[in-house]
């Protein structure tokens, strides 16, 4: 029975060996450039293992008289080997180093050879740059980066807007866009309206687009921001004409005079400030910089360091903000919660939140340095509070007979 269990297993193990060495031998096969010469080499190298097991093995083993021939029967073959498989084991000690340089065996993804279109565009030659485009856009019909060229020349090139546009409508609607791609399409198609023809409208429409399609997303929080910041278009009236601005005449000989009043620009009241920025975040709650420039206010004017945390609390709590804003109004806090609230803990809490929620990145060990820092900081901004400037002569520089002499 051990007799027939070992027969079995040794057949297997046989068999697995055989499969391995012919998935190894179709693997060869496929990565070389010369598979013709490779079995040619296979074949002449199983004829001379074949010669040293089954003749000149018999011979050492033999002793006598055709021992003699076995060693130098045996180099012969060994030399021969090395001949056939030097260049192969030259090429794979080599490999490694010179994949370094040339990537190796790793499949080039084939794309459209744009530059020359590039070329052509930037000598001014625009339909034949369009006929190069086209010609690589035959060959890869979905190529992003081709249709988003084509679509450029002939927006801002040939003044052709609405070819431009139905070229980015096509890509909208081929399958398998990421939303990077859907993203960037929409906003070109934005700048395009506003730029050529004033189309506020329009332009509101495609970036609503990114919201509808991408809710909750990093390209939606983007298009929020060009949204809330897209003034509606003045109503036009040609007959009637605009009336000439009045520049104000400059002061004369300002390097003269012995004070400023009346020169400086007048301060933004901050309570009116604070009424036309809540009203607006109230139309667009997700404005960065309106949130921003509120929580500023409330911490220097009014001094609630409270209220301005919670703002940029609220614009850390909405989905889909991107991580580097999410770092910013953290150091934001930190900073304000010093600066105005000296309030330590609450501001090394904030930065901790940064190394706990983006680990083993820079932003987390940008943090970590703060986090070190955060003493000196604090130091300097007290020392800043407590600073008092000295009384000193006026007109010291316009006084004749210099500074006093040293006694010699």
């Amino acid at each position: 029975m051990s007799r027939v269990i070992n027969m079995v297993s040794g057949g297997l193990a046989g068999l697995a060996c055989f499969a391995g060495m012919v998935w190894f031998m179709i693997r060869r096969l496929k990565k070389s450039d010369n598979p013709g010469g490779l079995v040619s080499k296979w074949i002449i190298s199983g004829i001379v293992l074949l010669f040293l097991v089954f003749r000149i093995l018999p011979w050492a083993a033999g002793g006598g008289y055709d021992s003699a021939f076995a060693v130098p029967f045996a180099a012969a073959c060994g030399i021969l080997l090395g001949l056939i498989w030097a260049p192969n084991i030259a090429a794979m000690v080599s490999k490694p180093l010179a994949s370094l340089y040339d990537g190796g065996d790793a499949e080039v993804e084939a794309r459209p050879c744009l530059s020359l279109a590039e070329a052509r565009r930037k000598k001014g030659l625009y339909e034949e740059a369009i006929e190069e485009i086209q010609k690589e856009l035959a060959k890869f019909p979905e190529n992003f980066a081709g249709n988003i060229m084509l679509a450029s020349v002939y927006a801002e090139d040939m003044k052709d807007l609405d070819a431009a546009l139905a070229i980015l409508e096509q890509v909208l609607n081929q399958p398998g866009r990421s939303p990077d791609q859907v993203a960037y399409s929409l906003n070109r198609i934005a700048d395009w309206q506003l730029k050529f023809r004033q189309d506020t409208v329009a332009a509101r429409a495609a970036l609503a687009r990114i919201v509808e399609l991408y809710p909750g997303s990093e390209q939606a929080q983007v298009a929020h921001q060009k949204l809330a910041h897209m003034r509606p278009p003045e109503p036009i009236n040609p007959t009637q004409t605009r009336a000439p601005i009045a520049l104000p005449h400059g002061e004369e000989n300002i390097g003269l005079r012995d004070d400023f009043a009346g020169l400086m620009p007048p301060q933004e009241d901050p309570e009116a400030a604070t009424a036309i920025l809540i009203r607006h975040l109230e139309e667009f709650p997700q404005d960065w910089e309106a949130r921003e420039n509120l929580a500023l206010l409330y911490a220097e004017h009014y001094q609630r360091v409270d209220l301005a945390v919670d703002q940029l609390e609220q614009l850390i709590a909405q989905p889909g903000q991107p991580a580097k804003k999410v770092v910013h109004w953290l150091n934001m806090e930190a900073d304000l919660r010093i600066k105005y609230g000296g309030q330590v803990e609450a501001a090394r809490a904030a930065l901790e939140r940064i190394r706990n929620g983006y680990p083993n990145s820079a932003m987390a060990e940008t943090a970590r340095n703060r986090l070190a820092r955060l003493v000196f900081e604090i130091k300097a901004k007290d020392a800043s509070a407590t600073v008092k400037m000295g009384s000193y002569e006026n007109n010291l520089g316009l006084k004749a007979g210099g500074p006093p002499r040293r006694p010699a």
